[in-house]
């Protein structure tokens, strides 16, 4: 079942991934194990736009024997999906340091992961420059290539201020062609983060068709707002009222309460500078 996950989420099917993900937490005797699948499960519901399951999902994995990295991650989505909690940027160090033990223990990819849930939290929190300090430590510790999608990610929204030329030029190198989704939209978020939209642009308009196609509803809001804004920034009006306009309506429908905020700011730029005040 995990393979089969695995398969159908890289041809493009989230929903059957996400069925086989569930089914194989069911199947699953160790806690451990039963509440990591529960918990990628209800983030790969999320992207499709159910909420509701996802959380479903997350309160199954709840009460389980959750590895320490599991419990941080769950309580971070459970803010994910239900804006209406937010504890701020105060668990971002936790996630660094976790990061650098998951690298130690021989799983990078599920210690990137975690960066770049805790550099989101940056990004909207405002954590002081040591916390700062630390995640970028622990991404440059990463063995990973320095203009990798998910590490220029990190990078950008954890320490905008003092990584984004390093982000830049690192950009420069990337192109949309042959490039994933997940990476179309990590290397348009970086590139938004450090007010970049000119070589945003073209990055977030290939990952809002490829996630419009996959069906992930969650992250499409997110691309779409990243458009809206580059559009905004370039001049292109037509570009920036349409996507902000789908933006804020599945923004809405995923819970997303910041990015719908953000989506309706460049909608009301655009309406401002035609005089519709």
């Amino acid at each position: 079942l995990l393979e089969a996950a695995l398969r159908a989420r890289n041809r493009g099917a989230p929903a059957a991934a996400t069925a086989a993900l569930e089914r194989a937490a069911e199947l699953t005797v160790d806690e451990q194990e039963r509440g990591g699948l529960f918990i990628q499960a209800a983030e790969a519901e999320w992207e499709l736009g159910r909420v509701e399951r996802s959380l479903e999902l997350l309160a199954r994995a709840k009460p389980l024997d959750l590895r320490s990295y599991e419990r941080l991650r769950l309580s971070f989505l459970a803010e994910v999906f239900d804006e209406r909690v937010w504890t701020g940027a105060s668990p971002a160090a936790a996630f660094a340091e976790l990061a650098k033990e998951l690298m130690e223990a021989g799983r990078p990819a599920d210690a990137i992961h975690a960066l770049e849930l805790v550099a989101v939290r940056s990004y909207w929190g405002n954590p002081d420059q040591e916390t700062r300090d630390l995640i970028v430590e622990a991404a440059d510790a990463l063995p990973i290539s320095k203009d990798n999608a998910e590490l220029l990610f990190v990078l950008a929204n954890a320490d905008t201020l003092r990584q984004g030329a390093r982000v830049l030029r690192a950009l420069t190198s990337r192109k949309p062609a042959g490039t994933t989704p997940d990476e179309l939209f990590a290397l348009a978020a970086s590139a938004y983060a450090v007010w970049s939209f000119d070589i945003s642009m073209p990055f977030a308009e290939q990952a809002v068709d490829g996630l419009r196609e996959q069906g992930r509803l969650g992250t499409l809001a997110q691309a779409l707002t990243i458009q809206a804004w580059a559009a905004v920034q370039l001049a292109k009006a037509p570009l920036a009222l349409a996507a902000a306009d789908e933006a804020i309506g599945l923004a809405a429908e995923t819970r997303q309460v910041r990015w719908s905020l953000a989506a309706r700011m460049a909608k009301a730029t655009i309406l401002a500078e035609r005089g519709q005040l």
